[in-house]
């Protein structure tokens, strides 16, 4: 019987039913636990226990932090925000995309693949080398440092305008091996002359004495320094560049040139280190004074280590029956166009110019360029 001051008295002395053992009615909160009504009951009202104030218990889930047991608690179980359905905070390498906050998440520390170690995507001039995708990635656009802003190493001044379509002549860095163990080098691209690309190999100056009297002798002369007015690359450097190139171009900066297979860059090594080493060589074109043909077998002279010869890699259009190349003479208009015996294209010539109007390679101030492409 409920006597006065009491809510209930149930005869009893059990605080798992309907009524306390005080003559209180049950309730969540009181610290008792109703059978089959709650399935816990701490007393308080504290949600970061094990028991939340609704006398449930706590679980990953509910949208309350169980302290020492979740990191998080948002109530949801997506898996791109900042808490995980697993109540764990969302964090770079748990290998789920964080929306708004992390680009990519493949879960691993490598950084040469398209999901970097900071959860960012890889991309050129992030400083880091995506395997497959790019030949290097230094992280500054610098282009002349021999790693372009598009993230290639070009091999030759060649790549690099295929790279930069839009690069100006002047030094950059090359690497012919592309990476392969030899580092790159400083080398002079003219990117105008035949729709540039070019890689100087040789600059000689006219009136000074020829600073390589055969491109095979391995003779450098400034070659860390391409601006120099006398510059020439080591051999092993010119054969390296030969190796990625196509074209060779002898000219004198002005509208005097010939054009032949870089692989005749070498021509006369091996042979009598005499005036008169010669080969014939087959011209893509060859122009002088304004004369141009094309496809022109051209007998042509790669003077020996002696100092008394004319300049490295000459022709003389008067020559051209002698010595045993068995030609036809003046291959440019069939009649001479340069003075008596006079050596074309050389630098240092024995016999230069006189027949106005004298060609490029013999005025004051000419420069022969050796370049490949």
């Amino acid at each position: 019987m409920v006597q006065p001051g009491e809510v209930c008295d149930d005869g009893n002395a059990d605080d798992t039913d309907m009524c306390l053992a005080t003559c209180l009615a049950a309730s969540c909160g009181d610290g008792a636990v109703q059978e089959g009504v709650e399935a816990c009951d701490d007393g308080n009202q504290d949600d970061t226990d094990a028991c939340l104030a609704t006398c449930e218990p706590a679980k990953c889930g509910d949208g309350a932090v169980q302290a020492g047991t979740e990191e998080c608690d948002d109530g949801n179980m997506e898996e791109t925000d900042a808490c995980l359905s697993s109540c764990v905070a969302a964090k770079c390498g748990d290998l789920l995309v964080q929306v708004g906050v992390e680009d990519c998440d493949d879960g691993n520390m490598d950084d040469t693949d398209a999901c970097l170690s900071s959860c960012a995507a890889a991309k050129c001039g992030d400083g880091k080398v995506q395997a497959g995708v790019e030949q290097c990635d230094d992280g500054n656009g610098v282009e002349e440092d021999g790693c372009t802003s598009k993230c290639t190493a070009p091999k030759s001044c060649k790549e690099l305008l295929a790279a930069l379509p839009m690069a100006k002549s002047g030094v950059y860095s090359v690497d012919p091996d592309g990476g392969g163990g030899q580092p790159g080098f400083p080398v002079y691209c003219d990117m105008v002359t035949a729709n540039g690309g070019w890689t100087l190999l040789e600059k000689s100056p006219f009136g000074a004495q020829t600073i390589g009297k055969a491109l095979y002798n391995d003779l450098a002369v400034n070659a860390g320094d391409p601006t120099m007015a006398k510059h020439r690359l080591a051999k092993a450097t010119m054969t390296a560049l030969r190796d990625v190139s196509t074209d060779m171009r002898i000219d004198c900066r002005g509208s005097d040139y010939l054009l032949t297979a870089a692989t005749n860059l070498f021509n006369g090594q091996g042979g009598p280190n005499t005036c008169f080493n010669w080969t014939k060589v087959l011209y893509k074109e060859a122009q002088l004074k304004g004369n141009l043909v094309l496809n022109k077998t051209i007998c042509t002279w790669h003077i020996g280590t002696t100092e008394g010869c004319a300049g490295a890699w000459h022709i003389d259009e008067f020559a051209q029956n002698a010595y045993g190349c068995a030609l036809a003479n003046y291959p440019w208009k069939g009649v001479a166009i340069t003075s008596n015996s006079a050596d074309t294209f050389a630098t240092d010539a024995a016999t230069p110019d006189g027949a106005n109007p004298v060609h490029d390679c013999h005025k004051n101030g000419a420069s022969r360029w050796l370049m490949v492409r």
